[in-house]
């Protein structure tokens, strides 16, 4: 059975007309604004945050090889089950821009913090040495238990220097 709520607004040219203080009037006009928007059901909203592409030392460490890393995070104010995303690692060399791209990656929800989802093994590998130029990109949508879809975009902004330039392999 829905709720219905009285639709105050209604009363505001009687009680003009019977002189009620304009206090009250002003007080049923909130009480209003409020009602309608506890009725509306709220959107979920998510943000994507691409970091800037960097020199990864951990992929160093583990792997023994130099890279340029772009981390993204999604986070929503609801649950999520996963995000799906394109990134993108723009590298600027000699006043041209080079597009690194990792199709339709995806990143299960955090087991920890349900309400986002980490992408940190992005990367490509690079030979030390060479100053370069990069920012990221990325694009997808987030997948929230439930079943809603939520598009989201972000980009790390300026360009950043890394000593190494990514190679062909």
């Amino acid at each position: 059975m829905p709720i219905t709520i009285p639709k105050p607004t209604n009363l505001i040219p009687k009680l003009v007309k019977a002189k009620v203080p304009v206090w009250l009037v002003a007080a049923i006009v909130a009480a209003d604004v409020v009602a309608v928007q506890l009725a509306q059901p709220k959107e979920p909203i998510c943000t994507l945050k691409v970091d800037y592409p960097h020199h990864s030392t951990s992929v160093k460490k583990y792997s023994g090889v130099d890279a340029i890393k772009v981390n993204i995070v999604s986070k929503c104010d609801v649950d999520q089950s996963y995000t799906l995303v394109d990134a993108t690692i723009l590298e600027k060399v000699g006043g041209k821009i080079l597009n690194h791209d990792f199709l339709q990656v995806r990143a299960n929800a955090d087991s920890d913090q349900r309400t986002k989802a980490f992408f940190k093994n992005l990367w490509k590998t690079c030979k030390f040495g060479s100053q370069v130029e990069y920012a990221g990109k990325a694009r997808g949508e987030v997948h929230l238990v439930g079943g809603k879809v939520v598009s989201v975009s972000d980009d790390s902004g300026k360009y950043f220097p890394q000593k190494c330039q990514i190679t062909a392999k």
